[in-house]
């Protein structure tokens, strides 16, 4: 865990001289995403959601895949704050550009999110977002 919490002090503190070249591919909405994800290993779920719903944002159309990585993550994020019904839209987002990207590992990221939700089983809207999920990513 102090590892993790290493990594989520380097992010917030930002880029500078000593970053390695290949950083600057990432872009502010990769690095945001990154924070993101950190943020979500440490256990911070909302700042987690925060930072990826604007790396969703600052992707503004552009690196549609990464985006939709990302929408999971914001997905999972809200899950973690027990925001059940948030975590499931943000997810249902995802899947009309998921789906048409095709990515099997891209694929691969709303499923897991619901393997998640079993907790929830019983809930109408669980079950109907795996119903929405197994028709629209049918293999």
């Amino acid at each position: 865990m102090t590892a993790r919490r290493g990594r989520a002090r380097a992010y917030d503190q930002g880029s500078d001289d000593r970053d390695p070249e290949w950083l600057a591919s990432y872009g502010r909405p990769g690095l945001v995403a990154a924070r993101g994800c950190c943020r979500q290993q440490i256990g911070e779920h909302r700042r987690a959601a925060a930072f990826a719903e604007s790396a969703v944002q600052g992707y503004d159309g552009r690196f549609i895949r990464a985006a939709q990585f990302v929408q999971v993550n914001a997905a999972e994020a809200y899950l973690g704050t027990g925001e059940l019904e948030q975590g499931i839209t943000r997810a249902r987002a995802a899947i009309p550009a998921i789906k048409a990207l095709t990515s099997p590992r891209l694929v691969e990221r709303p499923r897991q999110f619901a393997d998640r939700l079993e907790p929830y089983k019983g809930s109408m809207t669980v079950r109907e977002f795996r119903d929405h999920l197994n028709h629209e990513l049918a293999a």
